[in-house]
């Protein structure tokens, strides 16, 4: 594909249809034409609002194949970008346009553009195509090049609204709309226009990120209450990835069961929102199940109503819900405000604590560690000992033993060792004799000697009469030479019912 194509499309299409322009100019012309009549009032509720940008067309990055769905993973590189204006001064907007002129540039007032409030969409041309997930940090580049160009400077950054001053004027940027399968309304009938003909934007010579400063302590519990949950926002989207993942609805579904989320779907104004929020998820591959999951919780609160919900959901969700400004993790910033604890907080918790994994060549320890530098999770892993089965642990009645297994020389060696001698110089010695390596790091070696004692008990309930024939051949058994002698081939034939070993012989000693 060349850098000029491009997703375009009305409505909500599963499949919206592929697009080529020779040129940024040509494709500029291709969105300019596709303006459509649409009317908008300071007087009308939200939902009308939308309603009416519904009409409108849009366009976003193309897909990599032809008919692909319009989620992150299937998008393609392409030479232009976008970015929202959802606020600003009429002064400030004055300023920036000379700056715009610079650039190769295609910019028009929004369908929510007043005269006081400007709100204007820019789509800069590109020096080479940009992958998916460049997209946003290049986003907030080119951001920054524009705004530091017309004198402002970056005064805050709450959720996804970067604001941007300049004494008195301001204006406020919405970065929600850097994400890699991101759209945008082409411009309605009426709305002013302009393509500038400058620079191409060298996305390789971009700025450096800014940072915004930082807050004020809350001086008051009212402000407090506000910066903790903006605080639990930031959390949570550092600990998610910017597309949802395969937790998201699950996570979604725990937030909304919360009882005080639950609460919300007897209001209608709070089931709405949740609705908008979840919207987010259309053109993704967790549509459909984001759609159940708002009939669902929808559902709830039936009992309040006389009107059949499952209905009134799936109509709602089907002709009016379209998330513009709003991201389905705003689910998570409610429900952690009333008392819900994050799932995403606890899986990264847990991914930070170290563990024992079972690889082709062995049993390793990982100890994870955050870079600090770059926050990725990173898991150095340490080899202990060879390939180690832990089948189960029992007793005799007097003593606990262990039964292990591992593969010597193509060979199954199957032993039961005393629990006693589970870490200890003995233990170690039979291990290695019988063919297993282990390491000789002191360290590790405690490690592994307390990894089998978490082994399963032969439990009576969940094995029935093959175990009570086990425990009635274990009674009769013995120590013999360090070495667990069975009398009769019962204990065998509930081993192999469990492992698949195979009995040999009537008598066995497990060596």
């Amino acid at each position: 594909m060349s850098g000029f194509d491009y997703l375009m499309a009305r409505g909500n299409p599963k499949t919206p249809a592929t697009s080529t322009a020779d040129s940024f100019d040509a494709f500029a012309q291709a969105i300019l034409a596709k303006r459509v009549q649409i009317t908008i009032t300071e007087d009308m509720t939200k939902e009308q609002r939308r309603a009416e940008k519904r009409k409108l067309y849009w366009f976003s990055p193309p897909t990599q194949q032809i008919g692909q769905r319009r989620i992150a993973a299937n998008m393609a590189p392409c030479a232009f970008g976008g970015a929202d204006i959802d606020e600003s001064t009429p002064d400030a907007i004055r300023a920036l346009t000379p700056v715009l002129k610079r650039y190769s540039v295609l910019a028009y007032q929004t369908a929510s553009n007043t005269d006081t409030v400007p709100r204007l969409r820019i789509v800069p041309e590109y020096s080479r195509p940009v992958a998916p997930a460049e997209r946003s940090a290049v986003g907030e580049a080119v951001e920054a090049l524009l705004m530091q160009e017309a004198g402002f400077t970056l005064a805050s950054l709450e959720g996804e609204k970067a604001k941007w001053t300049k004494g008195d004027d301001y204006v406020v940027f919405d970065r929600s709309v850097y994400g890699a399968q991101s759209y945008f309304y082409c411009p309605h009938e009426g709305a002013k226009t302009a393509v500038y003909e400058g620079e191409v934007i060298d996305v390789d010579a971009l700025p450096l990120p800014v940072t915004a400063p930082k807050t004020q302590p809350a001086t008051s519990k009212a402000k407090g209450k506000k910066s903790a949950q903006q605080a639990a926002g930031v959390d949570f989207d550092a600990l998610s990835a910017s597309a949802p993942d395969e937790y998201t609805i699950a996570d979604l579904r725990s937030a909304l069961w919360h009882p005080a989320m639950l609460r919300k779907a007897f209001d209608n104004a709070g089931w709405i929102t949740q609705g908008y929020r979840l919207a987010s998820l259309k053109g993704t591959e967790h549509e459909d199940e984001a759609r159940q999951l708002f009939i669902d919780w929808s559902v709830t609160a039936q009992e309040a109503y006389e009107d059949d919900l499952t209905e009134v959901a799936a109509k709602r969700w089907d002709e009016t819900l379209e998330a513009e400004t709003t991201s389905y993790r705003a689910v998570f910033l409610d429900a952690q405000a009333l008392g819900w604890e994050n799932e995403a907080t606890k899986r990264a918790a847990a991914r930070l604590q170290p563990r024992i994994e079972s690889r082709d060549n062995g049993l390793y320890y990982v100890t994870p560690k955050e870079n600090k530098q770059t926050g990725e999770i990173e898991e150095p892993a340490v080899w202990m000992c060879s390939p180690l089965e832990v089948i189960g642990r029992g007793t005799d009645g007097s003593e606990e033993y262990l039964v292990l297994s591992w593969t010597c020389n193509a060979r199954k060696v199957t032993e039961a060792i005393p629990l006693c001698d589970i870490g200890e110089r003995d233990g170690w010695r039979r291990m290695k004799a019988g063919g297993l390596n282990v390491t000789t790091k002191t360290g590790l070696r405690a490690v592994l000697g307390g990894l089998p004692t978490t082994a399963r008990q032969f439990d009576p309930l969940e094995c029935g009469k093959n175990y009570r024939l086990a425990a009635r051949s274990v009674h009769h058994a013995r120590w013999r030479d360090h070495r667990y002698a069975v009398q009769t081939c019962d204990f065998l034939r509930t081993l192999r019912h469990r492992t698949g070993l195979h009995r040999q012989r009537h008598r066995r000693e497990l060596a």
